[in-house]
């Protein structure tokens, strides 16, 4: 079967052929079906219905593959660029079935479930990620709504939105944006080697103590009662809210800012702004070596 433009069908069935060329073939059925064929050229696949497809052969197209509806099993293999689910759920059947190469887009209400480690070269997720293995991408973006039960790799971790992350996240720079909100649920680790951003109207919410090599918090560290540590020195920076406690060498203000957690620091530096210390005894240690430069200001609420 060649098409010869954007094509509809309840179903494509067997181990034959279907050169896609450079259209899309949209697979709309409520039933649970299997295709054991193959689809070359440069065209994409849409699965819409409520049904399930499962696909089990190796398929060289490479355009996109969009989940709308209903379940598309994975039990083969996939050259496309783009894969997209915007609704429904997409299910691998074993490690390594997407292109190492595709962009991996979960809308929100979808989810990808992987069974084994899968490589990516980019995730954007509003949605549901769980299984088991881990995903590695060279980037991932989390916006509103993205419920992560999956690991993730080594990469940059930008979010945008609010977002939980139950799994844990391997090495690279983790952003939590303006307006976007992490929480770090029951599961959830952050690498050892992580550098933290919080930057100002951003919140990252620990669910356990957390190690990592560094923090630059703009935004709010929220998590009464835990600490978060870090092995080179932090950076608390105007608008920057440390409700949970701390630990380093050294913590460099550098703007007006909050301490409502504790801080065991061995070197306090209030650079500039005011830091302005909750209404409890002990926000700094005692031994710790505080100095405030000139214009600078430290305010502590109880001597």
């Amino acid at each position: 079967l060649a098409l010869g433009g954007n094509q509809t069908l309840a179903a494509v069935l067997g181990t034959g052929t279907v050169n896609l060329a450079s259209h899309t073939l949209t697979l709309a059925s409520s039933a649970n079906l299997v295709y054991a064929g193959s689809l070359t050229g440069t065209g994409g696949l849409t699965k819409q219905g409520s049904g399930s497809l499962t696909l089990g052969g190796n398929y060289g197209y490479t355009g996109t593959t969009r989940v709308e509806a209903g379940t598309l099993a994975l039990t083969g293999t996939l050259a496309s660029a783009t894969v997209q689910v915007a609704g429904g759920s997409l299910t691998l059947g074993s490690a390594e079935r997407l292109a190492d190469t595709a962009a991996l887009s979960v809308s929100a209400g979808a989810t990808f479930t992987a069974a084994g480690d899968e490589t990516v070269a980019t995730l954007t997720n509003a949605g549901t990620l769980n299984g088991s293995g881990t995903l590695t991408a060279g980037s991932y973006t989390l916006n509103s709504g993205a419920d992560v039960a999956l690991a993730l790799g080594a990469g940059s971790l930008d979010v945008a939105g609010s977002a939980t992350l139950r799994a844990a996240k391997g090495a690279g720079t983790v952003t939590v944006q303006n307006g976007g909100g992490l929480t770090l649920a029951t599961g959830a680790d952050l690498a050892s080697s992580a550098d933290v951003v919080i930057v100002t109207g951003g919140t990252l919410t620990l669910g356990a103590d957390e190690s990592v090599n560094s923090l630059s918090a703009g935004g709010t560290l929220a998590g009464s009662g835990l600490t978060l540590t870090s092995a080179t020195p932090i950076t608390l920076s105007s608008g920057g809210v440390l409700s949970a406690n701390v630990s380093a060498n050294t913590l460099n203000v550098t703007g007006n800012s909050t301490l409502n957690g504790s801080a065991t620091v061995t070197t306090l530096a209030v650079n500039n702004g005011t830091l302005t210390l909750a209404a409890t005894n002990d926000r700094i240690a005692d031994t710790a070596n505080v100095s405030v430069a000139a214009g600078a200001v430290l305010a502590p609420a109880v001597n």
